[in-house]
């Protein structure tokens, strides 16, 4: 994606100071600006110049917070040359890089480095890709020339499968590389030779022998791992010598600061200490960091309490400091600390001259741009939530088995543990049946080891006959109404679940459908869109993943039969009904041309379709001596296909009649089955040459190949079959039938041009993006026996919902969060997302979603600003919905997109209609009675709450925050500020950072021009 004006100002900034020796640079743009696009820019603007300085190779060093964040961001930042994320540890970089700067390497290489998989070698012993590389580096040294065998074993550490494998893969791995000229081999043996003959590593090999003599048994213990994460960070700094990266970039560095030298503990013994030594005092290098909130942009008094530090202020000025080279950063602070001074008194006369000093000495290091400050948020559902007696008594009675755990540890003589006989009050506004999902918290592990431990059912029983802060096994089972007693759930689910009955949504319908009047759920749904929720507590997301799940399951409990745990027999079995919907007739997907139609109602286009279809069908049925209205099935529709396109016709199906009910099932399949809508977009997309191998048939093939799945689920089945209440018809004419009404070529359509992609990674993106797969969690329950409860465990369906964890970077859930995040990102199931702080910095979450929920408000703006920030980014859906209503007429979104900007953007940047739409233009759509759907900023509050007075204030807050950056006292500062100063005295106050709005109209166009010189030309002046 090319750079829109005002990123394009803010890369040529950030440029131009580099080019000009400031070696270390802030681009601090607010959330969902396209930070990533900017540091795409600034690449390709650095590479050109340094190419034209005759540089052999231009590398980049992309730092970023996890595994997650660099899968997303790598592939944007525009250097095809780049090692891949899994193969990023910090031990293993020198091979890559050796690969990568041999006879054939590209001038540009990326390097992905994560802290958890990159540098992280506390205690480990490395995965068994590392131990594989090393082992076939160190079985060259002398030392082990006969010792091979025990060297492997000793690398093994344990039992792994297909080790030989992956051995054998370095092996060629290695010896390729030695081979591209990059001499690898006689570096790597001549630096281990070096290394390990001086202190501290003089003793390695030695212990390795000794551990030999020693035997098997000890191959695997303490300090045999202790010797193998030696080897490992005496190869990652071998790595750091070869690493000499051209540019660094820092994504969300705040999250390690020692990186940027801001620790309180030694790190003189890890591999931190490397890069500190590489990034921090090195001032040569280029470095740029990355953050929308760099440093605490606003602190609470409570959190300065809390921390006994003024942080923010702190903060701040570290930062500056490491900016700013040498005795600059004395001239910062002297012009900071007047601004401040007038800030506190607020003296109009010399504030305005001293923010502009302080401005400049700001702008010299950082670039921030914001958008404007437009109203895109409907608070509309922060609401008081009613509450019934259930939900007050809920408290009380948790207490009352409190109290009966204090007794019982009174009688054990347990020590005191005050805070597990304190009912939690947030944990019973936020998570109903808390002991079937707090698994990790001190209340569940206190009252079921320490209190109950040995009977546990006398726990049970008190829960059963009180509350139920438990799941009920049974009603789980037989889809029972949950009674959660839960206010804020209760308002999520009737959010979610109503009378248009969302749960037979498999897709979030288009934004701008090709034809209208279709009936059903797509109809009574137009403005549906996903859900992205955030809370405070770890046990929130697991809590709204399974209970929204189940809930939309029991909605269908008539067409599923067996309860949610359960698996149950899969839909869509027969092979012709499977075969019908992924065959792609090039021939039945020319009937249908969406531009042509394109405004129609539904009927008229069934009808004009259906025409084409019984011309085509009279001339199959004269060529081939067919009857007419044979028997409807599967099979007959299927060989029928093989016969219009004649596919195979050396061996063309034995048909003798048109099936009866042809006419209809292909006017379907022109309009939309999956096959036909993949057909059509890579048909009309551009395929490489590399790719051009691969017919646009095959590319849909696949697509539909993994489409279908979708609807062999059985609560995706049971979607269809209650939309439809006809069980009697076959299943693939509902779903054939479902994908018309759900204008599913639209949707596709709008899905493909967000991913903006083509060919295999167009391929790729779509199926990343169709959910598959069940997903369980294992959720503690109750269950009777006779007289008592005993303790079980039932299995819990997440596909309607599903929740985003906290996860290491070495386990299965990094793989299962990018998953999910490209999921929820597709129109397609979960419609729900529930995370906590984990979501809430670096990621996307906007293409589906324009409601966000706080299920527990945040502590301060900023963090209100991320959370909203996720779903507030470019194109979002509020922003392609109001397009689209405000040009229905239009029918491709590049000409919609391209009017907007036209009629409305006036003076402003290029913001305008990708982030943000103008008063203008809401102004038009409201005078023209067009809906307007907005960001939803929904907040469930308990009347009488605490939560009341706390979003008000956030608000109060949101407006005057930005002017005490960088001071102390940020709360009193704010109260003091109150009332002072007008709307446009605030404005006029708050920092300017932004390169596009320090630039002409006339600069700009040449900004722009100069840019095209460089695309076209491959030159920069």
């Amino acid at each position: 994606m090319k750079p829109k004006d005002f990123q394009l100002a803010t890369a040529n900034r950030i440029f131009e100071l580099f080019k000009n020796g400031q070696n270390r640079i802030l681009l601090s743009d607010e959330v969902g600006l396209g930070k990533t696009i900017v540091a795409k820019t600034v690449i390709e603007l650095l590479s050109k110049w340094l190419r034209k300085k005759h540089k052999k190779q231009f590398r980049v060093v992309y730092i970023c917070s996890n595994a997650n964040i660099a899968n997303q961001n790598a592939r944007a930042l525009g250097i095809d040359n780049a090692i891949d994320v899994s193969e990023s540890r910090l031990s293993m970089q020198h091979l890559r890089l050796s690969q990568g700067s041999g006879r054939n390497k590209e001038f540009e290489l990326l390097i992905p480095l994560t802290p958890s998989t990159s540098f992280s070698m506390k205690g480990g012993y490395g995965n068994k890709n590392e131990r594989a590389l090393l082992f076939v580096l160190l079985r060259t040294l002398p030392e082990f020339k006969n010792r091979t065998n025990e060297l492997n074993s000793f690398m093994k550490v344990e039992k792994i499968k297909r080790w030989k494998d992956l051995v054998n893969y370095y092996e060629r791995a290695v010896e390729d590389c030695d081979k591209n000229g990059s001499n690898y081999l006689n570096k790597v043996k001549s630096y281990l030779t070096k290394t390990l003959k001086k202190k501290p590593n003089n003793d390695i090999i030695p212990s390795i022998l000794k551990v030999f003599q020693q035997g098997p048994k000890s191959y695997n213990n303490k300090d045999s791992k202790g010797l193998i994460n030696r080897i490992r960070k005496i190869f990652a700094e071998f790595s750091l010598q070869g690493l000499k990266p051209d540019l660094v970039i820092m994504d969300e560095f705040q999250r390690f600061g020692e990186l940027v030298g801001k620790t309180t503990k030694s790190v003189s013994d890890s591999e931190t200490n490397m890069l500190v030594k590489k990034f921090v005092k090195n001032r040569k290098m280029r470095i740029l960091l990355l953050s929308a909130t760099p440093y605490k942009q606003y602190n609470t008094l409570a959190e300065l309490s809390e921390e006994n530090v003024e942080k923010s202020y702190e903060d701040f000025f570290f930062l500056m400091n490491y900016l700013h080279p040498g005795k600059e950063f004395d001239q910062f602070k002297s012009t900071w600390l007047e601004f401040s001074k007038s800030l506190i008194r607020v003296d109009l006369s010399s504030l305005e001259k001293n923010k502009k000093k302080a401005e400049d000495e700001l702008y010299k290091v950082m670039c921030r741009t914001e958008r404007k400050n437009i109203e895109i948020i409907d608070d509309s559902k922060v609401v008081e939530v009613p509450i019934n007696v259930a939900d007050i008594l809920s408290y009380n009675q948790l207490k009352l088995i409190l109290d009966k755990s204090y007794m019982k540890d009174l009688k054990k003589k347990v020590k005191n543990r005050a805070y597990s006989y304190k009912v939690p009050v947030e944990y019973i506004k936020s998570c109903p049946f808390i002991l079937s999902y707090a698994d990790n918290y001190e209340l569940k592990k206190h009252l079921f080891e320490v209190s109950f431990k040995k009977k546990e059912n006398e726990l049970l029983d008190v829960v059963k006959k009180e509350r139920q802060y438990i799941l009920t096994k049974s009603n789980v089972e037989n889809y029972k109404q949950l009674e959660t007693n839960n206010a804020r759930f209760e308002y999520l689910k009737n959010l979610l679940f109503n009378k248009t009955h969302t749960e037979r949504l498999l897709w979030v319908p288009a934004s701008h459908p090709y034809y209208k009047n279709v009936g059903g759920v797509f109809d009574d749904n137009k403005d549906f869109s996903k859900i992205l929720i955030f809370s405070s507590y770890e046990v929130v997301p697991r809590m709204l993943a399974t209970l929204l799940s189940y809930e939309n399951e029991r909605r269908l409990k008539k067409q599923i039969g067996s309860f949610a745990g359960k698996k149950g027999a899969k839909h869509l079995q027969n092979k012709y009904e499977r075969d019908i919907i992924k065959f792609v007739s090039p021939k039945l997907a020319s009937f249908y041309k969406p531009k042509k139609y394109y405004g129609k109602n539904l009927a008229y286009v069934k009808a004009e379709v259906c025409t084409k279809v019984g011309e085509c069908l009279k001339k199959v049925a004269k060529k081939f001596g067919l009857a007419l209205n044979g028997k409807a099935s599967a099979k007959g529709i299927y060989e029928l296909l093989y016969l219009i396109d004649e596919k195979n016709p050396s061996n063309l199906p034995k048909i003798k009649a048109i099936p009866k009910n042809a006419e209809e099932v292909l006017t379907n399949i022109a309009i939309a089955s999956p096959a036909s809508c993949f057909y059509r977009i890579f048909k009309s997309g551009t395929i490489s040459d590399l790719e051009k191998e691969k017919s646009p048939e095959q590319y849909a093939l696949k697509c539909a190949q993994e489409f279908i799945t979708m609807f062999s689920r059985r609560e995706n089945a049971a979607a269809l079959y209650n939309e439809y209440n006809k069980k009697n018809k076959p299943y693939y004419s509902l779903i054939l039938d479902y994908c018309v009404k759900g204008n599913l070529q639209a949707v596709l359509d709008e899905y493909a041009f967000m991913l903006s992609s083509e060919g295999d990674q167009l391929q790729k993106d779509f199926i990343e993006g169709f959910f598959g797969g069940d997903s369980f969690f294992n959720i503690d329950a109750c269950v009777g026996v006779g007289k008592k409860s005993i303790r079980t465990r039932v299995r819990m369906r997440t596909h309607y919902a599903l929740s985003y964890a906290k996860a290491t970077q070495a386990n299965d859930e990094v793989k299962r969060n990018i998953n999910v995040q490209k999921v929820f990102n597709s129109p397609f199931r979960p419609f729900v997302l529930a995370s906590t702080s984990i979501g809430q910095e670096g990621l996307d979450f906007h293409k589906y979603a324009r409601k966000i929920m706080h299920w527990n408000l945040p502590a301060n703006p900023v963090e209100m600003e991320q959370r909203e920030g996720r779903i507030n980014r470019y194109m979002n859906l509020s922003i392609r919905r109001n397009i689209s209503h405000m040009y229905e007429g239009v029918y491709s979104w590049e000409e919609m997109l391209k009017k907007a900007a036209k009629k409305y953007q006036g003076h402003d940047c290029e913001m305008v209609p990708y982030w943000y739409l103008p008063p203008k233009m809401i102004a038009d759509m409201e005078k023209k009675r067009l809906p307007i759907e907005k960001i939803e900023r929904i907040v469930a509050m308990y009347p009488m709450s605490r939560d009341c007075a706390q979003y008000e204030r956030l608000m109060q807050v949101l407006s005057l925050y930005r002017l005490t950056i960088g001071q102390c006292d940020q709360e009193e500062l704010i109260d003091q500020l109150k009332g002072k100063l007008s709307k446009k005295e605030i404005d006029k106050l708050i920092m300017n950072l932004s390169p596009i709005r320090k630039l002409s109209k006339r600069q700009i166009d040449q900004l722009i021009r100069n840019w095209r010189h460089i695309r076209n030309n491959g030159e920069i002046h």
